[in-house]
């Protein structure tokens, strides 16, 4: 991998912003790019990957109104949302990278200044994220952390245990992520998210800062989405989510009671979406896989195993009128 230094790393901000299909929502999150104020300049990347609406028309005519603001990369053949970031990262050259995808948004002008900020003041701060707003069917609602976990500082632990950064709110330091992410695996295994990794990384290797402002509103989708579209979402982006924590438990030494605990979290997430979209025979068979390492965990399992078989008790009732 070429890493530029920092003496070659322009002085500007490389905002990062995936696209397929969003032709709904594309020019709002474009708009709130060109918005923002901020003392040093923006290069907007954006990677159309192969959409099939207007998407693509949209972001021409953007590019056409700022040819110098904005950067266009057009994909003939879907080439996945890991690959898609790969190539879009390796276009700029700006000291400090943000992300924000097609249909995402943000609500602040001040966002990247606040966060420039923040990383001037402290070169071991690495990363700076900040709160956002989940938007489900027009509905605003504050997102809020897990309780206690550490939003700043040294968060590695506490993010190996769960992810709760909104990768529409962070600005990082190239430099880092240049010498320490390698989306190389990420592109094998098509995974359907890449945040995950570059958060691990920066904890890793350097202090998170936080800012407790909502700065961006992240689109969950609509209640209105197929049972099978969303169970399918959630169980891909589990999968995501172990194949990310298998690199890292790879390259750094990670105690194995932590990893135990972390695939246990995972399976018992795979479990409940099976039970609540009516999949009883596959979560129970996933249920019984888990060896629990420590008491809570055991309590949950007790728990999930007189869920099913409330469940099937249930079922078996409904068959039984049925008939």
């Amino acid at each position: 991998m070429r890493i530029k230094t920092v003496e070659r790393m322009k002085e500007a901000i490389d905002v990062v912003m995936l696209v397929y299909n969003q032709a709904e929502t594309i020019a709002r999150a474009i708009e709130s790019v060109v918005k923002q104020s901020v003392d040093i300049p923006i290069n907007i990347i954006i990677g159309d990957d192969a959409s099939t609406d207007d998407s693509l028309q949209i972001c021409r005519k953007y590019h056409a109104q700022f040819p110098e603001l904005i950067q266009l990369i057009r994909h003939d053949k879907n080439v996945g949302l890991a690959r898609n970031y790969q190539i879009c990262l390796k276009q700029g050259e700006g000291r400090y990278i943000a992300i924000l995808e097609g249909d995402d948004f943000w609500i602040r002008n001040d966002k990247l200044q606040m966060q420039v900020d923040v990383l001037r003041a402290n070169e071991q701060v690495g990363l700076v994220h900040t709160s956002f707003f989940n938007n489900i069917s027009g509905k605003w609602s504050k997102y809020k952390a897990p309780k206690g976990i550490k939003l700043a500082g040294n968060i590695f632990e506490d993010l190996y245990r769960v992810n709760y950064i909104g990768p529409l709110t962070v600005l990082f330091r190239r430099d880092i992520f240049e010498s320490h992410v390698d989306l190389g695996e990420m592109v094998r295994l098509k995974s359907k998210t890449i945040d995950y990794l570059l958060w691990l990384e920066f904890s890793r290797h350097s202090l998170v800062a936080y800012l407790n402002d909502s700065t961006a509103v992240y689109e969950k989708g609509t209640i209105s989405e197929s049972r099978p579209s969303v169970l399918k979402k959630q169980l891909k982006f589990i999968e995501t989510t172990q194949n990310i924590l298998t690199h890292i438990n790879r390259k750094y030494e990670i105690p194995n009671d932590t990893i135990v605990t972390r695939q246990n979290s995972l399976n018992f997430q795979k479990v409940i979406a099976y039970y609540v979209y009516g999949r009883i025979q596959e979560g129970n068979y996933i249920l019984t896989s888990i060896k629990p390492n420590v008491f809570r965990h055991y309590l949950v399992w007790i728990y999930l195993r007189i869920y099913i078989l409330f469940r099937i008790k249930i079922l078996r009732k409904i068959v039984l009128r049925v008939c």
